[in-house]
């Protein structure tokens, strides 16, 4: 999963993380967290469809905050401190990305349902 550039909320013009990982295959989205030690940036799990893709923190070691994006990257849904081990859930609308920060961006940020994030990655899986 290579590194790439800031995400950026657009409505606040704050960042929510300089340096995204981006999981786009099956393996890649199954592994996620699992078992590392910590987050410094962000990973971003792209989807080939739009659905209610819900979540857990199964083998996680730390909280996130947890964003789902429409395809146009718009907020449909958030989790703030997802705690190690759960079902952090999944959201009311379809999403076709789902973004993993370390907890408190999401707060520090003042990312709110509806902003649309600024992604680094082009939109093709």
């Amino acid at each position: 999963m290579p590194a790439a550039g800031r995400v950026l909320n657009t409505a606040t013009r704050k960042p929510l993380c300089e340096a995204l990982e981006v999981a786009r295959t099956p393996a890649q989205r199954a592994r996620g967290l699992m078992f590392r030690s910590s987050l410094q940036g962000g990973l971003l799990f792209r989807f080939p469809a739009a659905g209610r893709h819900r979540f857990w923190t199964v083998g996680m070691r730390f909280p996130i905050d947890i964003l789902w994006l429409d395809p146009a990257g718009r907020v449909v849904h958030l989790k703030e401190h997802a705690q190690p081990w759960r079902f952090a859930g999944g959201p009311p609308a379809p999403a076709s990305q789902v973004l993993e920060l370390p907890a408190g961006r999401i707060a520090s940020s003042g990312t709110r349902v509806g902003h649309i994030l600024a992604l680094p990655v082009s939109r093709k899986l």
